[in-house]
């Protein structure tokens, strides 16, 4: 399945639920929701959150861990998500961190 089949079949999957959160940690409930429903995908050997990548080239210190990870089972590279909830100016910062793990990591199929 291509990346972004499985960030779609996840997010559709995600709404399907209609997971219901308080209104404090919006971000960390929709996190943590997004990882289990991707870990809950056939073509998902595992999910996680927080994947770390500390050598990125040209950053004066070490950005912090990617939202959510996922491994599928063909073995073809993990795909890493950000996520977002009332914080649009860190968006332009994950691009980037994003863009910078693909380059330097060969097992990044995707971000």
């Amino acid at each position: 399945m291509l990346s972004d089949e499985i960030v779609s079949a996840a997010a559709d999957l995600l709404v399907q639920q209609r997971v219901l959160v308080s209104t404090r940690r919006l971000e960390a409930a929709l996190v943590a929701a997004f990882r289990d429903v991707l870990g809950s995908l056939p073509d998902i050997a595992s999910a996680g959150r927080e994947a770390r990548y500390r050598n990125l080239p040209g950053w004066t210190r070490p950005p912090g861990g990617v939202d959510v990870f996922a491994d599928p089972s063909d073995g073809a590279g993990r795909l890493l998500c950000e996520l977002k909830v009332d914080k649009p100016r860190e968006a332009l910062w994950d691009a980037l961190k994003l863009a910078d793990i693909c380059l330097a990591n060969l097992d990044v199929r995707s971000a």
